[in-house]
């Protein structure tokens, strides 16, 4: 990770905070607190604000003076100040000290400076709502130079719980029953990122009747109190011993959770405070029915059936009672999971979500070899640009035309109406405009496509090497500088070609026969190679650096921070360069690896024709895609977005990575694929098989050049694309410029 993150979730009557770096996930703790969530509490002495534990400890003394405040949240957006011992807090500073007082504590737990954070916000703060505004200016002020927000029920959705990951496409009931409300939200779960359908919430600050912990909490306080009569009540006379007494009825209700009975003494007095779980869920049942009649009123206002829902995920520390979950089992009759904690289950989904931050990205769309951007310019008045209104556009997407033809019409600002007309023949691939929208002159308005499937791409062979003795190359890989291509040969030797004239730099040899598997390290400086061992290489030298013991290897992928390797053989591995110790990704066998460019997804293809998709660096299979024959070689484009797959009788798939969904089929050569590559921009595919190695347009979908070499078996580009090295059984490998 580039920089730490911080993800906070912000709650009504408490908030927790971890620390996502490259050391891992971290809890982020009060150095006064003893557990692992803050209080969402303030306390004004007079002079200085104080935030968190120190602020609960602090309103013992100051109970009486109207200094300490919790459960503030609830009134952000509203005018009206906080009101601390005659001194007035807009809700935006009391929000902004709590945060701030976390930051300071990430930052002494990460030793550098946090200024990025994963903020959790209510399912309710939609687009519109200028509570989302406040929550990032809030953040802002408190230090974070980047905020990014992230709904609750999508973030607990994301939270470790119970059972196996969330299936793609569920819909999830998300039950979220904290200290001060409950919050309920209808979930869709994506490949990508899950999407709330519809939420509703009992917010006691909007004339909702309280439905949190707190209130039974309360329940039970007031059962207390009573059942300790007349004793009891005279020693709970002040507002230090209101706040000993709840403090003592939420220590029993925790406990309650474990055991059937609880009690304790009041203080130092006699008298005892005695209570018993099944009274507990009677005192908790009114709340629980509330919250059950909230969740209803979503299905109905959404129009969601129960049986439409694949499970519910209770969140929040409340639902720790076991009376929640077998009430909502009951009343629902869905399958329910819970959190594995509960209390920091929303936090955590948005720990999981920014360790994810290097995932959400988008690169510019590439023109493809076969497009051009068509422009045209408007006429105009001296000191007023050229713009019109598109009126209609006359040809669909996919559509042909010919030269002249009118693609569209512009009314200009005088009330005249132009046509735009093509200047020769081709397919509109693409529209920029929208109808009834200001376009100006020399906008890039249409992406048109050539009609012929001839390409401009004529290969020029540059130079040709060959092992003396002729030795089959098994194995070949291009160096990410450009200086210097590798091969690995059937009779186990190893050798670095210098790119620009083919001249060997070095050769060796490693024990056993055939080297199936060569790979270059991200900064071009150190060589993989395997056999009966991987041994790494000093690129430069040819010196051994160190070897690993692995038989049956059959493919090799750096990581792209070159401190692990990947291996396929007789299972997927995993490496740590650093003490060649390693983690097994699939105890399957696997003909082949590779990581996508960015490191975040790492692919194996297998003899029983799956592919499968491994989120990195956790290992996590995201998506598996199946294939009637074995796969054989992969190949990622440099955005990781799509991945091609190549088998027997030629066939050739394009598949999103991210989704798995099968994007475009090609018809290559009549034999088994046995090797792929994307040029850096992702505009060609080069295609290994039989006798001859095709170049394909991977969107459209055109062939457009081969050329012939016997027994082509492995390819690769070089890093600016412009140059091509393939190799095969015929013992040769060979240099092309691509003109």
């Amino acid at each position: 990770m580039p920089e730490p993150i911080l993800a906070i979730d912000f709650g009504t009557s408490t908030s927790a905070a971890i620390l996502v770096a490259d050391a891992g996930e971290q809890v982020v703790t009060e150095r006064s607190g003893t557990g692992l969530t803050w209080p969402s509490a303030v306390c004004f002495d007079g002079t200085e604000l104080h935030v968190g534990t120190r602020a609960e400890n602090l309103k013992r003394v100051h109970a009486d003076h109207g200094r300490y405040r919790s459960e503030f949240k609830l009134e952000l957006g509203r005018d009206t100040p906080v009101e601390l011992g005659g001194a007035s807090f807009p809700v935006p500073v009391l929000i902004r000290a709590v945060l701030a007082e976390i930051r300071t504590a990430a930052e002494r737990a990460a030793g550098e400076p946090v200024t990025r954070t994963v903020l959790t916000i209510p399912a309710s703060y939609d687009e519109a709502d200028a509570r989302r505004r406040l929550m990032v200016e809030v953040a802002e002020q408190a230090g974070f130079d980047v905020v990014e927000l992230l709904t609750e029920p999508v973030a607990a959705a994301l939270a470790p719980a119970s059972g196996p990951p969330f299936a793609q496409g569920s819909l999830v009931l998300v039950y979220d029953l904290g200290g001060g409300t409950f919050d309920t939200a209808l979930v869709r779960i994506g490949q990508h990122a899950n999407r709330v359908l519809g939420h509703a919430a009992i917010d006691p600050s909007r004339g909702g009747h309280g439905s949190g912990g707190r209130d039974i909490d309360a329940a039970l306080y007031d059962e207390l109190l009573k059942s300790g009569g007349k004793p009891l009540a005279n020693l709970v006379t002040t507002s230090r011993t209101r706040l000993q007494l709840l403090a003592k009825t939420e220590e029993l209700k925790r406990r309650l959770t474990e055991s059937a009975a609880a009690e304790d003494y009041f203080g130092d007095s006699d008298v005892l405070l005695a209570a018993t779980r099944d009274r507990l869920e009677e005192l908790a049942a009114p709340v629980i029915e509330r919250t059950l009649d909230c969740v209803r009123g979503l299905l109905a206002a959404t129009g969601t059936a129960l049986d439409d829902v694949d499970e519910v995920l209770l969140v929040g520390g409340a639902t720790q009672m076991p009376v929640v979950e077998q009430s909502v089992r009951a009343a629902l009759g869905r399958p329910v999971r819970t959190a594995r904690a509960p209390q920091l289950a929303v936090v955590q989904g948005a720990a999981r979500f920014a360790a994810a931050a290097s995932t959400r990205f988008t690169v510019p769309s590439v023109r493809r070899l076969t497009e051009r951007p068509v422009r045209w310019p408007l006429p105009d008045e001296p000191g007023q640009p050229a713009t019109g209104t598109l009126l209609r556009w006359r040809v669909p997407v996919d559509g042909e035309f010919g030269a002249g033809q009118v693609l569209a019409d512009v009314r200009l600002g005088d009330g005249a109406i132009w046509e735009l007309r093509a200047d020769r023949p081709g397919r509109l691939a693409a529209r920029h405009a929208l109808e009834g929208g200001t376009v100006f002159s020399g906008d890039w308005l249409v992406t048109a496509a050539e009609l012929s499937s001839e390409s401009a791409i004529k290969p020029r062979r540059l130079f040709e090497v060959i092992k003396s003795g002729g030795y089959h190359i098994e194995s070949l890989a291009f160096s990410s500088n450009g200086a210097t291509f590798a091969t690995g040969h059937y009779s186990g030797q190893v050798l670095v070609w210098d790119a620009g004239s083919g001249t060997a730099k070095w050769a060796s040899s490693v024990s056993g026969a055939n080297v199936p598997a060569i790979a270059y390290s991200p900064d071009s400086a150190r060589l993989a190679s395997a056999s009966q061992l991987i041994v790494l290489w000093d690129v430069n030298s040819g010196r051994q650096l160190s070897t690993f013991s692995c038989a049956g290897v059959t493919g090799l992928s750096f990581h792209p921070d070159g401190k692990s390797l990947a291996s396929s053989g007789t299972s997927v591995r995993m490496w740590d360069l650093a003490n060649g110790s390693h983690v097994t990704r699939s105890p399957e066998p696997a003909n082949y690896v590779c990581f996508c460019p960015d490191g975040s997804k790492l692919a194996s293809a297998h003899q029983d024709g799956k592919v499968r998709v491994w989120g990195e660096p956790r290992g996590d299979l995201t998506v598996e895609l199946a294939h009637s024959d074995p796969v054989f070689c992969l190949a990622f484009t440099a955005d990781g977005g799509s991945l091609a797959t190549g088998s027997r009788h030629g066939l050739v798939t394009i598949w999103d990575a991210r989704t798995g969904q099968s994007l475009r089929t090609l018809s290559g050569p009549d034999t088994d694929i046995r090797d792929l590559a994307f040029n850096p921009d992702g505009t060609l595919l080069a295609v290994a098989g039989g006798d001859e190695c095709g170049l394909w347009d991977p969107v459209t979908g055109h062939a457009l050049t081969s050329v012939g070499h016997g027994g082509v078996n492995l390819v690769a580009f070089s890093p600016e694309g412009r140059r091509l090295v393939m190799a095969g059984a015929d013992d040769y490998a060979r240099t092309w410029l691509l003109g």
